[in-house]
């Protein structure tokens, strides 16, 4: 499995600090390369799962399991990734990090070595899913979503049994 490997952040968004605050570096993102020319009517940037670089995620499904401690849930955690106008983005890093138990998939990391969480990425419809398998210990689970350009955090709530 590859890990997703994430270099030097120049925007501090709500993303980027949760990412910072657990040791991973974000991709260094120029707006000013961006852009053709400093006139007003220049195109915003764009690129995979980039036009306008604002983004809103939403919950879709998944929330509120219970299950046995120790087993995946029966229904996968899933959140879409929309840009300013509502219009589903592909290709859009999501970064799952749950509490207790694991999100399987590529591991985030820093200099080679192993972070915390997961990093998916959007399908054609705007959509990440993530698997949770419940940890070791009764009681509440939570996973947290962030992705970049977005001020919206998701958190999933699950039991286990």
């Amino acid at each position: 499995m590859q890990a997703l490997s994430i270099i030097d952040l120049s925007k501090k968004s709500r993303a980027a600090q949760w990412i910072i605050g657990f040791g991973i570096v974000a991709i260094s993102l120029s707006l000013a390369s961006c852009k053709s020319d400093s006139s007003p009517t220049a195109p915003p940037p764009s690129g995979p799962g980039l036009p306008g670089l604002s983004r809103q995620m939403s919950l879709v499904s998944g929330n509120g399991q219970q299950g046995p401690v120790g087993e995946p849930l029966a229904e996968q955690l899933v959140v879409r990734v929309t840009d300013n106008r509502g219009t589903p983005l592909a290709g859009v890093i999501v970064f799952w990090r749950p509490t207790a138990g694991e999100v399987p998939g590529p591991p985030v990391s820093r200099d080679g070595q192993p972070g915390p969480g997961t990093a998916l990425t959007t399908d054609a419809d705007g959509l990440s899913s993530a698997t949770l398998i419940l940890g070791s210990q009764p009681g509440r689970h939570e996973v947290e979503t962030i992705t970049l350009f977005s001020n919206d955090r998701i958190v999933f709530v699950a039991t286990a049994e």
